[in-house]
């Protein structure tokens, strides 16, 4: 059975409430209506196959404050059937909403173009599919799309929620989601396993926010762009085996300036596979913000050479071009978490930092100036941290608390560089190196060691390592290089099997070395330079 249904006016609804319901199977309703306030239902109930528009005769509404409502029940029905444009709704505050109650139902192609609009609310989409005590899910979206074309925001609305029975099926799929223009937002809630957001852009305006929870394992959030300023993005996955940026597929980015992005994991074997911002050209700094909980975090990157893989970091993590934006990450009561973080700018920061657990690793590369890294705690076993900074004026502050066998490695490359490490548990190491003059002093600081010399009477504080294997089988060791002039760093060990081991060349730096305990050795050479000055204490 076909319904065709041509309106004009709002006089139509009542027509089109009472001649849209259709029961049984292959059914087919399409809509054609022009004008304001036009409202139609069409309810295809009980049946499987039917469908509602399609690319030869599409469901159209022109005009403002119109409303379609369309309810199929049963399993492989159609909405938007065609290749095109299966559902239109052309103008501003229009609604569309759309719910297939059981399985391996399609919305296929909707559009709504707001064009010029400066009203505080445009255009709504809501999809609901796999509602039903029934549904094991297989339901698919394939495009949604919004566009207007004003500066000021249409303000457009997209929600999509797809659900498997009590959370156990799944693989339902939103493929396509589009929205152009500013201050829109998109939800997408999915339930069950396998079920994955394929493909979702926001771009050319501002003030946008995408939000995508899912709950249950083996889920997958694949490419999300958005492009502007001031824009949200939030993941959330709960479950085992979940993955944002997908496979063979271009992963989360943000470009633009003040863009926030949240990602959070709670369970197992769960992977973000690089989450980019770029405010490069752009005023105001991005944050991304990662919170996961679970073991076997990272699907095991990194690792090869280690110290967080030498560290061209990236792996699976953030990466963040431009000025002043941060990163932030919590991963709490997991083992074998692995992951990276690139800053590539000025004045970026990788901060508030809490890694517990055992096995972990972190890498992070920092190229630019003013750049600040500040790792709060590492606590567990077997962790590798790995720092590289590349620039000027950065500043590093390591932590490793509560841990045994952890290592440190800081490679800083750059005049003014400053760094702060402190080891306490047993059999850590700490490599640091350096290259550019200046290095180890407090930001903006007179040049402390030198007073009465041999690096001011080892009163330390300087660019400063602490370590304490204090009880330990073996101790702790640092391996400091320094090529450049009027650097100043200090050492102190307190606990047996500890090895200090320095290379220096160039002019007037100062090392000084305080070890305490048993076993410590300290190895040092100051060549190729003049007025270098160095004290150790054993």
């Amino acid at each position: 059975m076909k319904l065709h249904l041509f309106a004009s006016t709002a006089l139509a609804v009542a027509m089109l409430a009472a001649g849209a319901a259709q029961a049984g199977s292959n059914n087919a309703a399409y809509i054609d209506q022009v004008g304001v306030g036009n409202t139609a239902l069409i309810d295809q109930a009980n049946g499987s196959d039917n469908q509602a528009g399609r690319s030869d005769d599409p469901i159209r509404q022109e005009g403002d404050g119109n409303e379609i409502d369309i309810s199929q029940t049963g399993d492989n029905n159609r909405a938007g059937n065609g290749a095109n444009h299966g559902i239109d709704q052309v103008a501003n505050n229009n609604r569309l909403l759309i719910e297939q109650i059981t399985d391996g139902n399609q919305v296929r192609n909707v559009r709504q173009d707001a064009g010029v609009n400066t009203r505080p609310l445009a255009n709504n989409i809501i999809v609901r599919q796999g509602l039903g005590n029934g549904g094991q899910g297989g339901n698919r979206v394939t495009t949604l799309l919004q566009e207007n074309d004003t500066e000021s925001g249409a303000r457009n609305l997209i929600r999509v929620h797809q659900r498997g029975i009590g959370g156990v099926g799944g693989d339902n799929l939103t493929r396509r989601v589009r929205q152009v223009g500013s201050v829109h937002n998109v939800f997408i809630r999915q339930f069950g396993t396998d079920n994955t957001v394929y493909n979702t852009r926001q771009r050319n305006g501002d003030a946008s926010a995408a939000d995508f929870l899912q709950i249950g394992s083996g889920n997958a959030i694949g490419s999300t762009l958005q492009r502007g300023d001031g824009q949200s993005l939030t993941i959330t996955q709960t479950g085992d085996d979940n993955r944002v940026g997908a496979d063979g597929v271009d992963q989360v980015s943000q470009s633009g300036a003040g863009n926030v992005a949240s990602v959070s994991q709670t369970g197992d074997r769960n992977r973000v596979d690089t989450l980019t911002q770029d405010n490069t050209g752009f005023a105001g700094g991005n944050t991304a913000a990662l919170v996961i909980t679970g073991d076997d975090n990272g699907a095991n990157g990194l690792t090869p050479g280690s110290f967080a893989a030498g560290t061209g970091a990236i792996a699976n993590g953030v990466v963040q071009t431009g000025e002043a934006n941060d990163v932030m990450m919590t991963i709490d009561g997991g083992d074998g978490n692995e992951f990276g973080f690139t800053q590539i700018g000025l004045r970026n920061l990788a901060n508030n930092i809490l890694i517990t657990g055992d096995g972990n690793e972190l890498g992070v590369y920092q190229a630019g100036e003013d750049n600040d890294f500040a790792l709060s705690t590492i606590a567990g076993d077997f962790n590798d941290v790995g720092l590289l900074q590349d620039g000027r004026n950065n500043f590093a502050t390591l932590n490793v608390f509560g841990g045994n066998n952890n290592g440190i490695d800081v490679d800083q490359d750059g005049n003014g560089n400053r760094i702060t490490v402190n080891q306490t548990a047993d059999n850590n190491t700490a490599i640091a190196s350096f290259e550019g003059n200046r290095n180890g002093r407090v930001a903006g600081g007179p040049n402390v060691f030198t007073a009465g010399g041999d690096a001011a009477g080892l009163g330390l504080t300087q660019g400063e390592i602490n370590q304490d294997s204090t009880g330990a089988a073996s101790g702790n060791l640092v391996d400091y290089q320094v090529t450049g002039d009027h650097n100043l760093f200090a050492f102190t060990q307190i606990g047996g099997g500890n090895s200090v081991s320095g290379t220096v060349t160039s002019d007037m730096n100062e090392a000084a070395v305080l070890q305490q305990g048993d076993n410590n050795v300290a190895s040092f050479s100051q060549g190729g330079g003049v007025m270098n000055n160095l004290a150790i204490s054993q």
